[in-house]
């Protein structure tokens, strides 16, 4: 049983699978960034729309005042 184990972790098989979980590891840093820079785009996106909501909504009601 020990010789099954001992060549199941040969050099090749141990860097294929280091290479393969930096490699994930890489892709799910590319993803959580990538995320991470659309939500705060949208959070930007709606935070402008609403501040230009609030601005005309006090425009209009200022304009019916005056009148």
């Amino acid at each position: 049983m020990l010789r099954s184990v001992r060549s199941g972790l040969r050099t090749q098989d141990v860097r294929h699978h280091i290479g393969m979980a930096l490699l994930l590891l890489l892709l799910e840093l590319f993803v959580l960034l990538v995320v991470h820079l659309l939500v705060v785009h949208l959070l930007l996106i709606v935070a402008m729309f609403g501040r230009e909501l609030v601005e005309s909504l006090r425009r209009d009601r200022e304009i019916r005042r005056a009148v």
